[in-house]
């Protein structure tokens, strides 16, 4: 997952109040146990030290905001108040209330993990019905797209005119059909989905694919299911879509597992563990952290006055410059760096590949300086220290 779209937090000096929270509002009773929740989050920052007016801005954005999500992640700062508030996909597995050197992003990279941004076509000889799904898993926006062809019934018979009409017809399906596919490389180009998936009948989805561009086409995926006729199941529409998300997202992990197996086989593209992963975020070097899932993990870090002036030494950020380093746990510290160096971060949810102390590294490039292991073919290559995670 890149976290581009947080990228503004750095232009925000810290401490960071972070508060991330379940928003859910399942029954009439829900609006209260959001506030009872907040309640609750707000006596543990200002146990902390966080400032009044902080948690009053976070507070604040809680009240405000009518949208029910099944979560949210507020960041706030003394200087600017609110500087970041993002609707997670599904409530945050646990509560957090933090006033640290730095923001805690995991709550919402673990949430987002799940979620692939995509498009949804249903079409038919007149045109399609397009449904586009944001990063919180929701609908963002529908269009009902008509095509302005209306030749579209073949008839029966024989001879000549009966041919016109047949060729008549084929050619107004195919003219809709490029209307759409028009109309979804605007959206594309637009919101960039990971997914596109089209459902309907053969030779709608036949013409659409024909126009659709390259870079759409290389995303794009059938659906087994039917177009936008009366009588298709919504919950056959649902369960394909699902199936294919399920597919992408375990075809994306597979890919990069098989990327980080080569890479560190060859010792050359890939890190394994803790210091090797901290060394290579310093330097600008990781391209995708890959993490495994350990809520309890007691791995810390030690920060300085930048997101990247990271070490697992106090000793090592004082020589770069910043006189009182910070201990922060080791995920909130990685997040942070990660955020700085434009890093992606990936929960692996299938326990391969084994990673040592449950965290490695895709880097972007590879020189004599880069971390190597000493004996990467040895038995146990590749555990956890101690059966431990860095999360």
């Amino acid at each position: 997952m890149k976290l581009d779209n947080w990228h503004g937090l750095l232009d925000h000096s810290g401490p960071y109040a972070t508060v991330a929270l379940d928003t859910s509002r399942p029954d009439e009773a829900g609006a209260a146990g959001v506030t009872t929740r907040w309640e609750n989050a707000r006596r543990e920052l200002t146990g902390q030290g966080t400032p009044e007016p902080v948690a009053d801005a976070i507070g604040a954005a809680l009240q405000s905001d009518g949208a029910a999500f099944p979560g949210r992640l507020l960041i706030a700062t003394e200087k600017d108040g609110l500087v970041l508030d993002v609707p997670l996909p599904r409530p945050p597995s646990a509560a957090v209330a933090a006033w640290d050197a730095a923001p805690v992003l995991m709550p919402a990279v673990r949430t987002h993990q799940g979620v692939t941004p995509y498009l949804l076509v249903r079409i038919d000889r007149a045109g399609a019905d397009l449904e586009l799904h944001g990063a919180t898993g929701e609908p963002v926006q529908q269009i009902e797209i008509e095509g302005s062809n209306d030749e579209l019934r073949k008839v029966p018979g024989g001879g000549w005119s009966h041919l016109r009409y047949q060729h008549r017809a084929e050619d107004s399906w195919e003219r809709n059909a490029a209307e759409v596919a028009q109309a979804v490389e605007k959206l594309f180009r637009r919101h960039r989905p990971e997914l596109v998936m089209v459902a309907g009948e053969d030779h709608a989805v036949s013409h659409f694919q024909k126009h659709l561009g390259s870079e759409a086409s290389t995303v794009t995926r059938r659906l087994p299911t039917g177009g936008r006729a009366e009588g298709i199941s919504a919950e056959a529409v649902a369960e394909a879509v699902e199936a294919c998300l399920n597919e992408h997202r375990q075809a994306r992990e597979a890919e990069l597992a098989d990327r980080f197996e080569l890479g560190e086989g060859r010792q050359d593209t890939a890190v394994s563990g803790l210091d090797g992963v901290v060394d290579v975020l310093r330097r600008g070097q990781a391209e995708e952290i890959l993490l495994h899932d350990d809520p309890s993990s007691t791995y810390h870090l030690w920060v300085g006055d930048g997101p990247l002036q990271i070490a697992t030494d106090a000793a090592e950020v004082r020589a770069m410059g910043t006189a009182e380093p910070v201990k922060l746990r080791a995920d909130t510290a990685l997040a942070w760096a990660a955020l700085a160096s434009q890093t992606g971060i990936t929960v692996l949810e299938h326990g391969t590949p084994r990673l040592n102390d449950g965290i490695g590294a895709l880097l972007r490039w590879s020189d004599a300086s880069t971390p190597r292991d000493a004996v990467p073919s040895m038995p146990g290559h590749g555990e956890p220290r101690g059966g431990e995670s860095v999360r």
